[in-house]
């Protein structure tokens, strides 16, 4: 069942090549006078078990035991000692996600055996959509009782689009109806068979704002029509608002500007700006700034301004987070709790950032925090911690330095463990190893130890290398 990814990528481009061949053959006999030619049948028959084949290498999750790697066998090891040493079963069923390989399958079966929470397990194959993940759904199906299987089923198909997920799906409908678990399962999907299941649900006159929180976002024709249809009859504006998550199209913008006029509040409308760098996106985050300072709105709104920055390194964000920096722009005291709100986001918002500008912003902000007493702090909720979590990812020199720092003051051992989620470098399992020793619980270290494959990716695909 387990090949390696380079057994299965020289599959993969056996499979393109020869479909390559076949769709050559199939035009020269398109081309000829003979439409009854039994070569005709042949080469089409051919054709779709090969794109079949293709489909089943390409979108499945069969290569991510090898795409982890030598990382997801160092967390799976780090998980059984945990579990060796008494960490909770149900907290390690719950850190065990996305990983696809035969070790992670022997710990859940372990798992199993001394009655975790299946609906944990289930958690854990969100997004894998292998043999093995739909050989372990059935083994965890004879389980679970009759009456939370087949929730616990749905919990597990998050994101899944292929045959086997649907059918999954339409034996749930059938056998407990339009599950929370089932309806929220179709977040993101954009298939011509996601959209017939969302008619399915209309005829079961599920929640419509259920139904609105699997279309985050999508951007395409029947998403925006369903939006209309579904703002119609009334669904709430501020989940049709954040179903908008990451969305800078022009029907993107109309639909905003659209919620607003109908009374969508600001903060609503800012979150949607999360992560957006075009002209609108700082067209609108002025506006409300302009229009707001010193007068007496929600914390709130500034809160979501900060936050609508995360990601964002360009000279606008660096220009805007600076503003809000500034309490005298608010109207808010210097000392006033609820300005640590904003600097909670501000400090948010530089999740992934490793440029000089992203470097300057985080030792003002642990100049801020330093230079205030105990008092100030406790009545700020002001604390180093909003800075660790900033690290999440970051896997440079300055980024190494920060944690070892905040290492010596030996408060923060669960927020250094979280901020090295999904590093695979040595230097990140040295620096695990050093929490460890210095007493760090295993409950704390394996605290948000994977990330989704993308991420992955990303984490550990930086330009910038420890030294």
């Amino acid at each position: 069942m387990f090949k390696s990814c380079v057994e299965l990528k020289s599959e993969l481009a056996s499979l393109k090549q020869l479909k390559a061949e076949f769709d050559l053959e199939l035009s020269k006999v398109k081309s000829s006078d003979s439409k009854k030619s039994d070569d005709l049948v042949l080469v089409r028959a051919a054709k779709a078990k090969l794109k079949q084949a293709l489909m089943i290498r390409e979108f499945t999750g069969v290569f991510l035991e090898e795409a982890y790697g030598e990382y997801g066998e160092r967390c799976v090891e780090l998980l059984n000692e945990a579990l060796k040493q008494g960490v909770d079963k149900d907290s390690i069923a719950n850190e065990l996600k996305h990983l696809d390989s035969r070790s992670a399958y022997d710990l859940r079966d372990e798992l199993l055996d001394l009655e975790a929470d299946v609906i944990n397990l289930a958690r854990g194959l969100k997004g894998l959509d292998s043999p093995a993940a739909w050989d372990y759904r059935k083994k965890l199906i004879t389980s679970w009782n009759d009456s939370e299987k087949w929730t616990n089923l749905a919990v597990s198909l998050n994101g899944l689009d292929s045959r086997l997920a649907w059918n999954a799906r339409t034996e749930i409908l059938k056998k407990i109806g339009a599950d929370f678990f089932l309806i929220h399962s179709l977040e993101g999907l954009d298939s011509s068979a996601a959209w017939a299941f969302r008619q399915r649900l209309v005829e079961q006159k599920v929640d419509k704002d259920y139904l609105v929180d699997t279309l985050t976002g999508l951007d395409s024709r029947l998403a925006w029509l369903w939006r209309e249809k579904l703002l119609a009859e009334g669904a709430i504006k501020s989940r049709l608002a954040y179903s908008l998550d990451g969305l800078n199209s022009p029907p993107a913008w109309e639909f905003r500007e659209k919620l607003l006029g109908l009374g969508l509040s600001h903060g609503d409308f800012v979150r949607t700006l999360t992560g957006l760098d075009s002209d609108q996106a700082w067209e609108w985050r002025e506006k409300f700034f302009n229009e707001n300072i010193n007068k007496n709105i929600p914390v709130d709104v500034w809160a979501d301004l900060a936050s609508s920055l995360t990601g964002l390194d360009s000279p606008k964000s660096w220009e805007f987070r600076n503003k809000l920096w500034d309490p005298a722009w608010l109207g808010l005291s210097s000392q006033n709790r609820l300005q640590s709100f904003i600097f909670s986001s501000l400090a948010n918002s530089l999740k992934d950032l490793d440029s000089p500008l992203a470097w300057e912003f985080r030792e003002k902000l642990f100049a801020k925090i330093a230079s205030s007493d105990k008092a100030t702090r406790k009545v700020m909720q002001l604390d180093f911690d909003l800075l660790i979590y900033s690290l999440v990812g970051l896997n440079s020199k300055r980024a190494w330095d920060f944690r070892e720092n905040f290492f010596i003051l030996g408060d923060y051992p669960k927020e250094l463990a979280e901020s090295l989620a999904g590093l695979g470098s040595e230097q990140a399992w040295e620096f695990r190893k050093k929490l460890s020793a210095a007493g760090a619980p295993k409950a704390v270290m394996i605290k948000g130890l994977l990330v989704d494959f993308k991420t992955f990716v990303k984490y550990n695909n930086k330009t910038e290398q420890p030294i």
